[in-house]
């Protein structure tokens, strides 16, 4: 589990158990008409599935915008994950924290304009990419390493708001891919809520499998 370290723990803080146990707790956004299958396995999980449908693209968020990205604020996502494609030129996932459910995704699968932190992985793409956005730009990269249909990864980001901007370090299966440093924050959200996304490029479906996430974040009021 994520621990908060350093200075004195404050009530907004955030610090999360295994929330991908169950689907308890996550609400859909966006296009609801996806499924979500609670799966057996050591530990829990579940899976969220798109239901074939042309551009449509689904949310899961776990509660509210209750992450402040603002100077001293820091945290750590991490999660075990897995992207099902139906195929080739498929669909897109997300995972990590935005200001944006509704429509993540845009039909042309680009990424909705917003603040947005995370990984993603885009149609007919075959790597794991970087996502660190404030309205339009975006600070990520496209090319990190390898991500295989059906397999099962361990993500990492880990994030400060430092007085230059945010610095964030993403990890696939513990090695470093990314650090994104600079980004600014003061227009971030500033609150932020973690979700994860699903989309489709044609009559497709795609399926995103979570297990064992868990946050950490220090909030500054």
């Amino acid at each position: 589990m994520s621990v908060i370290s350093g200075g004195s723990k404050s009530i907004r803080d955030i610090q999360t158990g295994n929330i991908a146990f169950t689907s308890a707790g996550w609400t859909m956004a966006g296009d609801a008409t996806s499924v979500v299958t609670l799966l057996d396995r050591s530990g829990g999980g579940f899976s969220f599935e798109t239901d074939a449908t042309d551009n449509d693209s689904s949310a899961l968020v776990y509660g509210g915008e209750a992450f402040k990205m603002s100077q001293g604020a820091r945290g750590v996502l991490r999660g075990e994950v897995m992207w099902t494609p139906a195929g080739a030129d498929t669909g897109n996932m997300f995972f990590g924290f935005s200001d944006t459910a509704v429509d993540f995704f845009a039909d042309g699968d680009t990424i909705v304009s917003g603040d947005h932190l995370g990984f993603w992985i885009g149609t007919g793409s075959a790597f794991w990419r970087t996502l660190s956005q404030v309205t339009a730009t975006n600070l990520g990269e496209t090319t990190t390493t390898a991500a295989t249909s059906a397999t099962v990864y361990k993500v990492r980001m880990e994030y400060e708001c430092l007085v230059a901007g945010i610095t964030s370090r993403f990890y696939v299966d513990d090695v470093l891919v990314d650090t994104i440093t600079g980004q600014t924050y003061t227009s971030f959200g500033p609150e932020l809520q973690l979700m994860v996304v699903v989309a489709n490029k044609g009559g497709n479906a795609n399926v995103l499998s979570l297990y064992d996430v868990n946050a950490s974040h220090r909030n500054v009021a």
